[in-house]
């Protein structure tokens, strides 16, 4: 098994810590010699994820806590974020989005681009 370094954060289910948790992630990917890019890819998919949990994990509520882990191996950094917060059903949940498609997961990528670079969804 790989040697790795592994830090570890909980913060309350609320979002004004979610820009605690993105330092630490930045900081350590800086450490690693991660590139601005790469950076700032890593904050924006930590702060959705965490965001995420937040919002839907305990409902809002702000009860709960998030755990956020980093592991520091020689060639990557792993990321995890995880809640003890209610699930959903999965297969109930597909009844009510329809059928997939290539065509409307490229519509999804696609505004999903258009929001982040015109600012909407940070600004």
């Amino acid at each position: 098994m790989a040697q790795y370094d592994y830090i570890e954060i909980k913060i309350p289910a609320k979002a004004q810590y979610v820009g605690v948790a993105r330092l630490m992630i930045s900081g350590i990917a800086s450490r690693l010699g991660f590139t601005y890019d790469d950076i700032e890819d890593l904050k924006i998919a930590s702060s959705e994820a965490i965001t995420n949990a937040v919002q839907h994990a305990y409902g809002g509520s702000g009860d709960g806590e998030i755990v956020v882990g980093c592991a520091m191996y020689e060639e990557r950094l792993e990321i995890m974020i995880a809640d003890h917060g209610s699930s959903f059903d999965f297969e109930e949940t597909k009844k009510h989005i329809g059928p997939y498609s290539a065509a409307s997961e490229e519509r999804f990528q696609r505004e999903g681009t258009r929001t982040l670079f015109n600012g909407d969804a940070y600004g």
